[in-house]
């Protein structure tokens, strides 16, 4: 199975990558006001600019042949990790590269989502299997509906909608993410 997820990965990363830099460059600092249970919700159109990443992650690291992998020799877990680590990294790169360009500072803060996202939707993996993608969506939707206090200032748990300079949220989206690379590394042979 290593072999199919290396001959996918790269025709899949960058096509993630290109819809991802597409949608921000779309959206960039673009606010929209959604339905919301607690007030009415100013909602930057980025913070669902990483769902085309966690989507053809998802994808790839669900396309296995579950008896070659349990079977085999090579460490398939240490390659998800090394994929989802460069899926992850690449829209960072990504976002970076972008807010300078086109002078956008909060594309940062899109990176360090989908580095959040992508270990939520990691940490949830052994029991959604490959529905775990909708997790990270699923809170996406939450902040949306939830998120807000009725100053329409975030909630402190909506760390997504954070600024770029929040260190806490920061730090926060590293942890998760780990997190989710350590569950991917204990139980990558065993989802199946």
């Amino acid at each position: 199975m290593w072999w199919l997820k290396a001959r996918r990965s790269p025709v899949m990363l960058p096509i993630a990558w290109a819809l991802y830099a597409g949608l921000l460059l779309a959206v960039q600092d673009s606010v929209v006001i959604l339905p919301s249970v607690i007030g009415a919700a100013d909602v930057v159109l980025s913070l669902f600019v990483p769902v085309p990443v966690l989507a053809l992650l998802m994808y790839c690291l669900e396309s296995r042949l579950r008896f070659a992998e349990i079977s085999g020799v090579r460490n398939v877990g240490a390659r998800d990790a090394a994929l989802s680590t460069t899926a992850a990294a690449g829209a960072l790169v990504l976002s970076t590269a972008i807010g300078m360009l086109v002078n956008f500072p909060d594309a940062v803060a899109v990176g360090r989502n989908t580095f959040f996202l992508v270990g939520i939707m990691l940490c949830a993996r052994p029991f959604c299997k490959d529905y775990a993608v909708m997790i990270p969506i699923a809170w996406l939707l939450s902040i949306v509906f939830l998120g807000f206090k009725k100053n329409r200032e975030p909630q402190a748990w909506a760390i997504n909608l954070e600024s770029t300079e929040s260190c806490v949220s920061a730090t926060i989206s590293l942890l998760v993410f780990l997190a989710g690379l350590f569950v991917q590394l204990l139980t990558s042979r065993r989802i199946s």
